[in-house]
């Protein structure tokens, strides 16, 4: 992916009253391997973030109980398995990812959930909203909206019409009861091609 810097690049985290943090511009760039000046390129790697290994994530931890995260985002799936986005992620178990992606051969908005049972750990589709093939090529404006024990999924193509994937999910499961993760809530852009090289 690609993210804009600003020029000269201020501290990191940005941050604006009332806890609102904006992560950073994204450009994931499809060509895989052109780079941009001025942005920060991620490219889709297998890894994924339910398993112990080094994701494409870049991520800042969680510094207010209410706080909005969002990015700008170019990305252009071809296949089902290539996704981009938001990460919301407290380890391999617990995490939501906003995306975008490819299903049933459409372009789509994706929410993931980390999910575990007894022999594994995977990634559940909690929702997805097909969008037109005119706003697969924009760019798109991803949002968390996390207000205490619930968070709102969001999306937009031109900034300022915000348009809900899902609202009101459960954000108690991204916290841990024993506080056996050290670093707490870390969100940032992650993409992935799902264990696909």
């Amino acid at each position: 992916g690609i993210y804009p810097t600003p020029n000269p690049p201020p501290p990191f985290p940005l941050l604006k009253r009332g806890g609102k943090k904006k992560v950073g511009e994204t450009k994931i760039d499809q060509t895989r391997g052109e780079e941009k000046k001025g942005y920060l390129t991620i490219n889709l790697r297998p890894e994924l973030c339910s398993e112990p290994v080094n994701p494409s994530f870049i991520g800042h931890r969680q510094q207010h109980n209410t706080c909005v995260i969002y990015t700008s985002m170019e990305f252009n799936p071809i296949k089902e398995n290539e996704k981009a986005g938001l990460l919301a992620f407290m380890n391999e178990e617990h995490y939501y990812f906003i995306c975008k992606s490819i299903q049933d051969q459409k372009p789509v908005i994706q929410l993931y959930k980390g999910v575990s049972d007894a022999n594994n750990v995977k990634s559940e589709l909690i929702t997805s909203q097909y969008i037109t093939d005119k706003n697969m090529q924009k760019e798109v404006k991803i949002k968390m909206d996390i207000d205490g024990k619930v968070v709102s999924f969001k999306y937009s193509f031109d900034n300022s019409n915000w348009i809900s994937l899902i609202e009101n999910v459960d954000a108690t499961y991204l916290k841990a009861e024993i506080p056996r993760d050290f670093t707490g809530l870390v969100v940032g852009m992650y993409a992935t091609s799902s264990g696909i090289n």
